[in-house]
Parts: C-alpha cells; structure tokens; sequence
C-alpha cells in the first residue's frame, strides 16, 4: 500500500457520501478500482470521473474500491453502469454475476496487454518475471479474462490495444486515451516559472520515472550508455524516480545518482520539471508495444523534453510534430550519441519543450475523455 502523502492529491468525497449520492440517484455510473493508488487510478479513474461529473448533469459517476464492495452490492438497484477497471473475476464475482442477472451495465477499462492467457508464457519470459511467479501472472491474466468476458463493452487507452482486444473479445472496443489533469497542469506552470527564475547550476539532469519494477528491464537499456556518459562528464546526473533499482553498473556514481521515491501525481511534476531530459527506453515487445503516451505527456507539461524507444506509440506522436520528441533505435551507441546531442544543445532542448508542450495540449488534455464521454453517458 502506499503512502498516504503520495494519495493526498486526490478529491474523493467521504463513503457516506458517496453512498447517498447513490441511494438519491444523483449517480448512477459506478467505477469499481482495487484502491486509490498513485497511478492507474488516476488515469483511468479519477481523471474520467471528473470529466464526466464536470457537465451540467452533475456529479454522475462514483468509485467505490474493493473494501467497499458490501456497500456496492446492497446498493446495486441504483447503479445503471459498472465501469470495471483493471479488476479480476474472482475477487468481484459476486458483484458481476449480480450487475448480469439485473441488466445492469458493464464496462470493463483496461490500459495494459494483461488479457489474453495464451500469451501469459510470453508475456512472463519477456517483460513480467521481474516482480512475480509464472503461476502468479497465470491465475491474475485468466481471472482478468474472464471478467473481461462478462462486460458489455471494452474501453481501452490506445489503437494498438483496441485491435488486440477486438482479436481476442467479441464486444465493442472504445478507445479513451490516457490525459493529463489541470492539477498536475497547475504544479507545472509554477515549477517552470521557479526553474525560469532561478535557473540551475552547470549540472545537466537526465531523468528516468517508472511506477512499476516491471520496468526494470526497460531501465537497463540505458545502463551502457549512462556509464559511458557519466563517466566522461561530471556535471551529469541521473535521476531515478520511483519504482527502479539501481543497478550494480551504476553503483560507482553514487554522487552523480539521485533517487525520488514513488509520488503522488502532483508531486510527480516536480521532479519531472526539473529535469533536462527525459528518458523513455522501452523494451520491443508485445506488452510495450500496447503502452499509452502518458510518460511523454506529463513530461512535456513539464516542460522537459522527451527522448523515447522507437515505437508506434511515439512514432504516432512523432509524426505530429517531429520537433516534439526525440526517437531512438535500443542500442547502445544510439541512445549515448542522441543523450550527447540534447546535452550539448540546450536550444535544441528549449524549442523541443515548446513544441512538446502543445503536442500534449492538443493530443493529451482532458478534452480526449469529454470527446469519449457517450460511452459512458449514452
């Protein structure tokens, strides 16, 4: 569980609360989450939440989380929709079985290739056998399956996962991408300006963020090529936030590494904003290959500009403005000549940020969820 200061950014109303806003019908779109966390729940809970609750209509759509589920089941003769986000089957069953036998609807979000059970060998041998067993991630895909297969509809948060659900689902598949909120936009104006203002010594902060140690092997794509740097260059440094180890390569640089412990989403920006670079190495797989943009986004409104794996997910980005990003092939000599070039040229780095800064705005804002929000609504 994490700590409370990494949830105090969030404005979730008292249980009492909610459960009036239920009984009176005020709402009536239920979003069922495992806890209120630092990440997925903020982008694929909270944020939508508050879209939804931003019309005129009023506050529609609640969360109530999995020590919750007694209050969700005495209830369920007020609920019209059942958001399921990222939950499994045997954990929920019994409010499945009951939202089907009332006609209830469901919808089950998910924003990760966690789904199919015939890639879950796959999946464990090239991305996931860093954090649990094989038999783990067999019984949590299968279970995930199975509640999938009970929705009436699928939202997804990319073109990648909305064609890989639709090979393996017979349901509609709606695409509601991952944005960023006017909160994290707020802390990031302000750290901008303090950064505009008191502008920081010859140091030149690179910066890697990761909210999972499934990213590890992510992570170690860069190792060669921050040893070669780091080694050469003294004002260099690294930042290692949230979930990362420190590999045993980097050990010798302890005063040129610099760890962040996990943070809540407003606090994320911070260290995000200080930062001169941001880097997004993603191993070329299948799971990768489904991820969402959220990594550029909340470093572009940062105002921090992003060198990222060549993968659609940024290739897609790219193409919408080729100034936005940096994209780079997963070698070695590569990454150390590309990291070279955005260290030597602050300039280059500024007119990234600008145009990574409206890319975000125009592609990433909270407008994406309000174009989305019939699946909800409808």
């Amino acid at each position: 569980m994490p700590d409370t200061h990494q949830l105090n950014a969030y404005t979730i109303r008292p249980l009492d609360e909610r459960i009036k806003a239920l009984q009176t019908s005020e709402s009536d779109i239920v979003f069922l989450y495992k806890r209120i966390d630092p990440g997925i729940f903020r982008y694929r809970v909270y944020n939508i939440i508050n879209s939804i609750n931003s019309r005129k209509e009023g506050e529609k759509a609640i969360f109530f989380q999995e020590s919750e589920l007694d209050t969700v089941l005495a209830n369920m003769r007020h609920i019209r929709k059942l958001v399921l986000v990222r939950i499994a089957y045997d954990n929920y069953q019994e409010v499945i079985d009951h939202a089907k036998k009332e006609g209830i609807e469901i919808i089950y979000d998910l924003d990760d290739y966690l789904f199919d059970p015939k890639l879950t060998k796959f999946l464990f041998r090239e991305q996931l056998h860093t954090e649990h067993s094989l038999q783990y991630w067999t019984d949590y895909i299968e279970n995930r399956y199975m509640a999938i297969q009970r929705a009436d509809k699928i939202t997804t948060t990319t073109k990648p996962m909305k064609t890989a659900l639709e090979r393996v689902f017979r349901q509609k598949v709606h695409v509601v991408p991952n944005t960023f909120n006017m909160q994290q936009v707020s802390v990031s104006v302000q750290c901008a300006e303090l950064k505009r203002k008191f502008p920081a010594d010859d140091d030149i902060l690179l910066g890697y963020f990761s909210g999972s140690y499934t990213h590890n092997l992510d992570f170690e794509i860069l190792v060669p090529s921050l040893s070669a740097l780091l080694a050469k260059d003294s004002r260099l440094k690294i930042v290692l936030g949230g979930a990362i180890h420190v590999p045993p390569a980097l050990a010798r640089f302890k005063k040129q590494v610099i760890t962040v412990s996990l943070q809540n989403f407003e606090n994320l920006q911070i260290p995000l904003g200080l930062v001169d670079i941001n880097l997004i190495p993603l191993v070329d797989n299948k799971f990768n290959i489904m991820k969402s943009e959220l990594k550029f986004f909340e470093s572009a409104i940062a105002s921090t500009p992003s060198i990222a794996t060549n993968l659609p997910v940024y290739q897609d980005i790219h193409k919408h403005d080729s100034r936005s990003i940096v994209l780079v092939d997963n070698d070695a000599d590569s990454w150390t000549a590309t990291m070279s070039r955005l260290i030597s040229d602050p300039a280059l780095r500024h007119t990234m940020t600008l145009h990574a800064i409206n890319t975000a705005n125009e592609l990433f804002s909270p407008r994406r969820i309000e174009d989305a929000l019939p699946v909800w609504l409808g």
